[in-house]
């Protein structure tokens, strides 16, 4: 008898994940379209804004060749953020960016 109930069980679970969880989605998507409308579709020339998050730590023989190349990326220039962490530096790294970069550069002292 518990063999088969398990099988039964493990019957259901295999019918369910390929049929009914389908069906399932399929009918709750439905009633959130049916309530609040479908979703706009992104056209393909959409550019959303971005942020170039870049850590750096004692990175100065290094630091002027990324920046030069994070500058030469094909994006408008006036949807990317630079962003750079330069915490625990000490050899001159936070000072060069800030050459280089009019974008924000953070440093604190201590790593």
């Amino acid at each position: 008898m518990i063999l088969e109930i398990a099988f039964w069980l493990l019957l259901f679970l295999i019918i369910y994940t390929f049929f009914g969880y389908p069906l399932l989605l399929w009918i709750l998507v439905g009633i959130k379209n049916s309530i609040y409308g479908k979703p706009k579709i992104v056209g393909s020339n959409y550019e959303p804004d971005v942020c170039l998050f870049v850590t750096a730590y004692n990175e100065k023989e290094f630091v002027a060749q990324k920046v030069n190349n994070s500058l030469q990326l094909d994006y408008p220039k006036e949807k990317i953020q630079y962003l750079w962490i330069t915490d625990g530096s000490d050899d001159g790294t936070p000072e060069l960016l800030k050459e280089h970069m009019q974008n924000e550069v953070h440093h604190l002292k201590e790593r």
